[in-house]
């Protein structure tokens, strides 16, 4: 039951609401801010570790690609998109780079594809995961996805609260179990963005994967990269309350180490 409720506020409001956000703020990613957009994501895979030639000639699956593709940081690579709006995209969103792919599949990335199986490098799935109504049935299909040397990146924003644009909540250490379940090994992990602390709320949290492997047996804090953007998007917070109430910035500081720790746990 718990899960029908999930998919059905996924299908009838998180998904109308998405698609309208890439339509109206995200149109800016497609036109204005179109350099801007490739500087911070050609930054966070760097980050990451990959460079553009690591997967030239091979295939790429971004899972919720979006309006636009992440995955074109790799040059030469044979992007195959799997999103439930991806025909929209196509069809309604005249600047959307979703077109570039070589493949498209317009389906929820909970159904499995068969002709992905074994055919995937590399899997990667940006600010998605709090986005759908089974993030384990993804991790699950992905598995079968990839390649026995193939990865994945796994990025999400951790929050413990389901809402309209977000069908469930996540926390570390539920990621986590749902990771090792689905029969992946954390290769490294890390804690907020290069430039700022979340992709849109909560706290931006990103695992590399490879297949088959136990996963990570302990699991503290400093296994993490804490990348610059956690820091001084924690700073901005504290200046932009303290302009308005010196004494509601210290609470609100306090309040966000403790959700920090609890979301970490």
């Amino acid at each position: 039951m718990q899960r029908n409720n999930e998919w059905n506020q996924w299908r009838t409001v998180a998904q109308p609401k998405e698609f309208l956000w890439h339509a109206t703020t995200g149109k800016t990613w497609g036109t204005l801010d179109r350099d801007r957009f490739d500087f911070f994501n050609n930054r966070f895979f760097q980050s990451l570790c990959f460079a553009q030639d690591d997967f030239n000639g091979k295939a790429v699956l971004d899972i919720g690609a979006g309006s636009r593709l992440r995955s074109k940081f790799f040059r030469g690579a044979k992007i195959v998109v799997l999103d439930a709006l991806a025909d929209r995209y196509s069809k309604e969103l005249a600047w959307s780079d979703i077109r570039d792919a070589d493949t498209i599949y317009s389906k929820s990335a909970e159904e499995f594809i068969p002709d992905l199986k074994g055919e995937i490098s590399l899997a990667m799935c940006i600010n998605v995961l709090d986005h759908t109504y089974n993030p384990e049935q993804i991790l699950r299909n992905v598995a079968e996805y990839l390649k026995p040397v193939g990865q994945v990146i796994v990025s999400v924003d951790l929050h413990d609260r389901a809402d309209e644009m977000h069908p469930i909540g996540l926390n570390r250490s539920l990621l986590i179990a749902m990771v090792e379940r689905a029969g992946f090994t954390i290769e490294r992990q890390y804690l907020g963005l290069p430039e700022k602390k979340a992709w849109g709320h909560g706290l931006a949290y990103s695992l590399v994967l490879s297949p088959k492997g136990k996963g990570m047996r302990r699991r503290r804090l400093f296994h993490l990269v804490i990348f610059k953007g956690f820091w001084t998007g924690l700073w901005r917070d504290f200046v932009e309350q303290s302009n308005r109430n010196l004494r509601r910035a210290f609470f609100h500081l306090i309040h966000t180490v403790l959700t920090v720790h609890r979301l970490l746990r």
